[in-house]
């Protein structure tokens, strides 16, 4: 007596699926047996060899089912007709393979509700941070602009300037959210495309490090390049704003007057960046997310909706570089960036 059960319950119902069998010694399915076991699923009920339902045919057929759909069906091939307690065991069988598949299916089900539940709480929490991150910039440019158009106020120059200096403020951290969210979107969608050519890693720095000045920025920067013609071939745009969200970074969320400092080595025809600060630093579990889309460590102040990291880390890895981060001693960050000279 020779049993086969075919794992491939959904394509079964397919008009155009054929039964593969593993032996010669199995049934050859031919058109004429798989109607039979079309009509044996499709009836609920046992037919072919040794029954009242299509006996001409050289197997018998048993559907397998559980309470919310038809599985499939069990082919038996047997010389003689099945004993009572044949039956029953082949039944207990059937009853067995059909529980072991609905558990499956309520436990995937089951499984994908959470992840449903997780995903709409992350879409909220996503939302509800990038609706509060740009209402704060749009309510400083308004209040900043109605204030402007005052009569009273234009004659006052120094006020005139600091409604100015505010807008301008406003309108920089504006724009990094959105070419944040362009950003991501472009690696997302894999359409990233590389304009790579030499350029001096150090003018690259001394760049976003200026930018970083003009916001504002209180910090002491200290730089330790390894020489004045470091040159990598990379995309100019794209590594300057992977440099540039790493030191915003590490401006955001240390005190005014930290220390900040960029140290580059040449090292076997690579070049390591690293970026330094002596804020209060990081907990281990906060470390192995800090890359993640959206991870903001609890307890930061607010700023920023949790992609310049993840962001740096995609333009790096696709010029075939590194990014890692560590603890600093005795207090802060180090991002460690690898690219190729």
């Amino acid at each position: 007596m020779y049993t086969h059960f075919n794992k491939q319950f959904k394509t079964f119902l397919d008009e155009n699926f054929i039964p593969k069998v593993s032996s010669s010694e199995f049934l050859q399915f031919d058109s004429k047996e798989i109607l039979i076991a079309k009509w044996s699923l499709e009836h609920n009920s046992i037919a072919g060899k040794f029954t009242n339902n299509l006996p001409l045919a050289q197997g018998q057929y048993y559907p397998v089912l559980t309470k919310r759909r038809k599985l499939g069906v069990i082919c038996l091939i047997s010389d003689y007709k099945l004993q009572i307690e044949d039956e029953n065991l082949i039944n207990n069988i059937i009853t067995q393979l059909a529980g072991v598949y609905e558990k499956e299916e309520n436990d995937e089900q089951i499984q994908q509700m959470q992840i449903d539940s997780e995903s709409k709480k992350l879409y909220d929490t996503i939302l509800d941070s990038i609706s509060h991150e740009f209402r704060t910039p749009i309510a400083v440019i308004s209040g900043s602009a109605t204030s402007l158009l005052e009569e009273n106020i234009t004659d006052n120059h120094e006020l005139v300037t600091n409604f100015a200096n505010e807008i301008y403020i406003a309108s920089k951290r504006l724009n990094i959210l959105v070419e944040n969210l362009l950003d991501i979107t472009r690696l997302e969608s894999g359409k990233l495309k590389l304009n790579k050519q030499p350029h001096s890693i150090h003018d690259i720095i001394r760049e976003v490090i200026g930018q970083l000045k003009d916001n504002g920025n209180k910090h002491n920067v200290i730089l330790n390049l390894s020489s004045p013609n470091a040159i990598v071939n990379v995309d100019y745009g794209f590594i300057s704003q992977a440099i540039f969200n790493i030191l915003h970074n590490s401006f955001s969320y240390t005190p005014d007057d930290s220390i900040i400092t960029v140290t580059t080595t040449e090292i076997d025809n690579k070049l390591q960046i690293s970026i330094a600060d002596n804020g209060n630093g990081l907990i281990d579990e906060d470390l192995k997310k800090l890359f993640q889309k959206f991870y903001r460590p609890k307890g930061t102040k607010a700023g920023g909706i949790g992609l310049g990291l993840s962001i740096a880390k995609g333009f790096i890895e696709a010029h075939g570089g590194r990014i890692s981060v560590r603890h600093n001693e005795p207090s802060g960050l180090v991002f460690d960036i690898i690219l190729s000279l």
